[in-house]
């Protein structure tokens, strides 16, 4: 697997206002996207599977975010997913928005908590996710940076 883990998004018409310009709004969801199909490629289970078959959950306890450049109608944004964080019950997503012309666009983070959906407490992130998503972590950082 390629580290960091790049989601590629294409901008439609109605993510953006009058302006042609991404709603603030739109961004928060990008995001969330972006970490989804990271817990799909590298950790390989979904929300939904999460949900379902394992009784979790992975709630936002906190996000944040960095408005670096406008996004516009028809761009075409790499999401790169890189982990910030991996604690006992919570993982830090940051995640990068750059245009294809090489301009970051955008700086984010989500922090989920991994939370059993039958008593709504946070739980130990399960050893064999918690293994895929420390690999991931120790690629990322040992990755040249460009």
């Amino acid at each position: 697997m390629t580290v960091p883990f790049i989601y590629q998004r294409q901008i439609h018409w109605g993510e953006t206002d009058t302006a042609g310009i991404v709603y603030t709004g739109q961004f928060l969801d990008f995001m969330l996207e972006a970490v989804e199909c990271w817990w799909r490629e590298v950790v390989g289970l979904d929300w939904y599977r999460m949900n379902t078959e394992f009784q979790m959950g992975s709630p936002m306890v906190s996000t944040h975010m960095d408005f670096i450049a406008p996004v516009y109608d028809g761009d075409l944004l790499d999401l790169a997913v890189i982990v910030e964080r991996l604690g006992g019950a919570s993982i830090k997503h940051k995640i990068v928005g750059t245009g294809q012309d090489g301009v970051k666009r955008f700086e984010g983070s989500l922090t989920g908590a991994i939370v059993n959906n039958q008593i709504m407490k946070a739980v130990r992130i399960p050893d064999d996710w918690r293994q895929k998503i420390a690999a991931y972590k120790a690629a990322c950082e040992s990755a040249p940076k460009t």
